[in-house]
């Protein structure tokens, strides 16, 4: 409970120069690896950076989590955020600016695409995924007029499950204050997760250059004797792999 060091970053873009710092940072080691992330991008991320940022985020995303599986210690815990549910009418905000408000009535549809995307690489890479969007798509009476943002009653309820899914990732008992059937049933359905074997299921493109980024993550963090004297039988392995069309994760 004591030297608790908080850090608030505002991402724009998660390969932008915000992010990438805040990497090389952790990388060089100039401040202490975090115990817990927990990060999203997605709505500047769709609505920036030119016509071609749906396939841009897509390698941007397969890059981010590669770079984090590489320079954070495995005890370091890495939630994914889904993005929030939206309005079809936004009254302020930066967000559409005049010049992207015929995005208005399709943005909703692309981040459910984001967030089943986003949710695949995360069982992929093995970092954490807590869907926000489900839980608040329910809460929808109490989002912010501006159609984007959320009021106190909502928020709280969002630092509750984030907070709830950390006990969890890291056995603390809940306080449990509230009884009730749901909840038992959400606690039963982590606990029992962690034995399930992730399955994973993408565009062969993606696959395919997912597969590239999840092999170099394995040789990565091979020491470097081991991997010349098995690179011989990784490479067998692989061609047999090959033959018999195994794409699941077999890197982990």
């Amino acid at each position: 409970k004591d030297n608790i060091h908080l850090r608030f970053h505002f991402i724009t873009k998660i390969s932008g120069e915000e992010m990438n710092h805040t990497l090389n940072v952790i990388e060089r080691k100039e401040i202490p690896y975090p115990d817990i992330i927990v990060v999203n991008s997605c709505m500047w991320d769709v609505t920036r950076w030119g016509p071609m940022r749906e396939d841009d985020y897509k390698e941007d995303l397969i890059k981010f989590f590669s770079r984090i599986k590489k320079i954070l210690p495995e005890d370091t815990l890495v939630i994914w955020t889904s993005t929030l549910p939206i309005s079809t009418n936004f009254t302020k905000g930066g967000v559409l600016i005049k010049q992207l408000e015929f995005m208005k009535f399709s943005l909703r549809f692309m981040i459910l695409e984001a967030n089943k995307f986003t949710h695949q690489l995360c069982i992929a890479f093995g970092v954490d995924f807590l869907d926000l969007h489900y839980h608040m798509r329910f809460q929808l009476h109490r989002r912010s007029v501006d159609g984007i943002h959320w009021e106190p009653q909502a928020t709280r309820y969002i630092t509750c499950l984030l907070l709830t899914h950390i006990s969890l990732a890291f056995d603390v008992p809940l306080p449990g204050r509230v009884k009730g059937k749901y909840i038992q049933d959400c606690i039963d359905v982590a606990h029992n997760s962690k034995d399930i074997e992730p399955e994973w299921s993408l565009e062969r493109g993606i696959t395919l250059r997912l597969e590239e980024e999840l092999s170099r993550l394995k040789i990565a963090k091979k020491p470097k004797l081991e991997r010349e004297s098995s690179k011989k039988s990784e490479e067998d392995k692989k061609e047999t792999d090959k033959q018999l069309g195994n794409r699941g994760l077999k890197y982990f």
